[in-house]
């Protein structure tokens, strides 16, 4: 089933659909963005760095949030390095320029167990916040139109099942995701030390200039075997903004 979009909404809005109960269950939904300004240089991974945020909610009640960043990195892990070519063009993955159309799944857990709607009283909603075009398309300047569209996918169960359902209560357990945003003063001293499964025991002190960090951590996109060697985590500093630390 595809739901449109309600007209006259941009960019850095926040937009709620209702998810109808339609069918059984709910498979899977998928956002799709369209462009008419492709060609613009725009920041890796568009497609789902334009998502601020995903939720599903029911009820006044949040089920599960997804984060844009998370969706990028749950599809890094989840799809197969020989698939990640065909997956780029659709999430806009290893592109610098901005494509005319985008296709995002979004990875809510409770839909790959098959989410119940025939047992609820009431439609569950889908929250969209999107970033403001420039965050994603840095040259960009104005505002931009929201054409998108949700696809979402349906099945029907067989009357036994779908009674089953209707009668007895189910007790989910979904992944979900926190977003952290922290800061660092000009030339202070950061300490990083970080230990997992890929090795990362090193210390390395850093003095920070002027500047706003980015943090990366660069692996393959095949995790069919274990890593046992050491992996850089690499701190950039630019020279631009002064950055300060709020989380006390």
């Amino acid at each position: 089933m595809t739901l449109q979009f309600p007209k006259n909404y941009f960019y850095g809005d926040e937009v709620t659909l209702e998810l109808y109960r339609n069918g059984d269950i709910i498979q899977g939904a998928y956002l799709y963005t369209t462009f008419s300004n492709s060609g613009v240089a725009c920041v890796d991974s568009a497609g789902t760095y334009m998502i601020d945020y995903a939720q599903l909610e029911y009820e006044e009640e949040v089920i599960e949030r997804l984060d844009g960043e998370f969706i990028e990195i749950h599809n890094d892990i989840q799809v197969p390095k020989g698939k990640q070519s065909a997956l780029g063009p659709l999430t806009g993955k290893g592109f610098s320029t901005l494509n005319a159309n985008y296709g995002i799944k979004l990875n809510f857990d409770i839909f790959e167990t098959g989410f119940p709607v025939c047992a609820l009283k009431k439609n569950p909603l889908i929250r969209i916040k999107f970033r403001t075009p420039t965050e994603f398309i840095p040259t960009y300047t104005g505002s931009l139109a929201l054409n998108a569209k949700l696809l979402v996918n349906y099945a029907f169960l067989p009357k036994a099942q779908r009674d089953y359902f209707m009668k007895t209560p189910l007790l989910y357990l979904v992944e979900q995701s926190h977003r952290t945003n922290f800061y660092v003063r000009a030339s202070e001293i950061v300490s990083a030390n970080k230990t997992n499964s890929v090795s990362l025991t090193s210390t390395s002190t850093i003095s920070a200039s002027s500047g706003t960090f980015n943090f990366t951590l660069t692996i393959p996109n095949d995790y069919s075997s274990r890593l046992t060697s050491n992996i850089t985590l690499g701190l950039a500093v630019s020279d631009a903004v002064p950055v300060y630390r709020d989380w006390e």
